[in-house]
């Protein structure tokens, strides 16, 4: 690809391209945001959809698993473009597609099925996500593991979801954990009488944390 190419193609003078974008990787950049911002309005969609429905939030998550192994196997170069660390913590539309997977982890908390903090839980998700898309990409196509996608998921949902509940010295964790989901949202209550039981349940999973460790 070049400059002049896309300057052509878009019906512009090639200057054009550097007053707006810098240079050949400010275009790039500009591009795989764009692209990025679209796939994520999507999927947020997706979840509001999902709530008003009433999916059962597991499915909704398993859900969410697939459609981003799709995307990331299917656009490996906007995917390794996407996934660098550097970018990641200046893309706005990074930052909105990890509130969507936290919107979707939630939802699993608030259903009681989750037995890790919600914070634990994205942070699992997320690293599993982009270390197996990385893993596949980096292996010749006809040496790939089909089922290595599932395995790892599977491997996470292990980690993180409970069908029954852990009792602990302190109660049902899963309940907590729901309690912390809801808690910054519950009527009645000030603005500052949340932020503080929102801290107290903080330290509360964090004290079972270290128990369980």
């Amino acid at each position: 690809m070049t400059t002049r190419g896309v300057a052509h193609e878009a019906g512009v003078q090639a200057p054009a391209i550097y007053r707006l974008f810098g240079d050949k990787d400010g275009l790039l950049e500009a591009v795989a945001e764009h692209v990025m911002t679209a796939y994520v309005s999507t999927k947020a969609a997706i979840v509001e959809e999902a709530e008003a429905a009433s999916v059962d939030p597991l499915v909704d998550l398993r859900a969410g698993w697939e459609a981003q192994m799709d995307f990331g196997l299917r656009n490996p170069t906007l995917f390794r473009m996407l996934s660098d660390p550097d970018r990641v913590m200046t893309s706005p539309a990074a930052r909105t597609g990890k509130a969507v997977l936290e919107a979707r982890i939630r939802r699993v908390a608030v259903a009681g099925r989750l037995k890790v903090a919600e914070r634990r839980a994205v942070e699992l998700f997320q690293a599993a996500g982009v270390g197996v898309i990385t893993t596949v990409l980096a292996t010749p196509p006809d040496e790939r593991d089909p089922s290595l996608v599932d395995a790892v998921l599977e491997g996470v949902l292990a980690q993180i979801i409970t069908d029954n509940p852990v009792v602990t010295n302190a109660g049902s964790l899963p309940t907590t954990i729901a309690f912390r989901a809801i808690a910054p949202s519950l009527p009645g209550l000030s603005a500052t009488e949340r932020e503080l039981l929102t801290e107290w349940l903080d330290r509360a999973l964090a004290a079972d944390a270290e128990r369980i460790s």
